[in-house]
């Protein structure tokens, strides 16, 4: 396995898959998601509209938090788009629903982020993904901090020697992302 990290625009990625960060309607939003709908064309929340609303939790939501679905890539370089929703830390919020902030405690949300990026990698492996790109899941709006993110990412990939073969591209936001995850990875790996 091998794991590199960069900042740019993960939708100029080559590979395999990239796993986008999805809000739970799957129709596209801000940051890394509406980058990604934009960049793969309305083919893609064409697509994301066979996912079934799932009542009666929410009226408009497609996928829950920690789930991951595949779809095609349209537009992308990249063949699949792995979407996954991230969990809320307690000092994030929702920006599809704001009024809709979904309360963990740090100590549960770290749980729900590996879960999250197992079933990314689960999905990855289904669809015979070797090289596969990552944003920083819930990082951002939904609270989390880079390293624990790192933590999480290096904690999943070891646990698992189906991963042995993948190559795994972590795009970071901007510099300070980088120094951060940097840190925290060099940290994790000795």
């Amino acid at each position: 396995m091998t794991v590199k990290y960069i900042t740019g625009d993960i939708c100029h990625f080559t590979g395999d898959a990239i796993v986008n960060a999805a809000n739970v309607t799957l129709l596209g939003g801000g940051g890394v998601d509406g980058a990604i709908h934009k960049a793969a064309g309305p083919e893609l929340r064409e697509w994301c509209f066979r996912f079934p609303e799932r009542w009666p939790f929410h009226q408009h939501k497609r996928i829950l938090t920690g789930e991951a679905l595949v779809t095609p890539g349209f537009r992308l370089q990249a063949k699949y788009v792995i979407h996954t929703v991230g969990p809320i830390f307690p000092k994030g919020r929702d920006p599809a629903f704001p009024g809709e902030r979904k309360m963990l405690d740090d100590a549960s949300a770290i749980v729900a982020l590996g879960k999250t990026l197992e079933n990314c990698f689960d999905k990855a492996e289904k669809f015979g993904v070797k090289q596969i790109a990552f944003p920083a899941i819930s990082c951002g709006v939904f609270g989390c901090d880079i390293g624990t993110f790192a933590e999480q990412l290096h904690a999943t990939l070891g646990q698992d020697p189906r991963y042995d073969d993948l190559e795994v591209t972590v795009y970071l936001f901007d510099g300070v992302q980088y120094d951060m995850f940097d840190m925290a990875w060099k940290r994790l790996n000795g």
